[in-house]
């Protein structure tokens, strides 16, 4: 007998995931090449979604052409506020505003010094 899984669909919001870091004791080492103890540390984990319905192998590109510019302005937006990120995140694909608007707005909620770059999405 197959399985059906049933998904309801939530409205787009923060979602926040907390632990300590012996949760990373093994095979954490982007955290060790910085040269931070994931054991001495705690984590807090915040993601926004749902942004777009889920990928099917032939909309994953077009999918990932809209989500990755979002990453990279978040991540330059908190790295120009102050906050520290292990990784670089690329992307040359052109930002859309008005998407990236509620993204911004939700995430500055969560991180207080994102709320200064909101003006210059909020007109867009």
């Amino acid at each position: 007998m197959e399985t059906q899984r049933t998904f309801r669909a939530s409205p787009p919001g923060a979602h926040e995931l907390s632990f300590d870091g012996g949760l990373l004791q093994r095979g954490c080492w982007l955290l060790g090449e910085k040269g931070i103890d994931s054991e001495m540390c705690s984590f807090r984990l915040v993601a926004f979604g749902p942004i777009l319905k889920d990928a099917t192998r032939d909309t994953h590109r077009a999918c990932r052409d809209s989500i990755a510019p979002m990453e990279k302005a978040l991540a330059d937006s908190m790295s120009g506020t102050g906050y520290h990120a292990l990784n670089t995140v690329n992307c040359r694909v052109k930002l859309d505003d008005r998407r990236f608007v509620p993204v911004l707005n939700s995430f500055s909620r969560q991180f207080s010094k994102l709320s200064n770059r909101m003006e210059g999405h909020e007109s867009r």
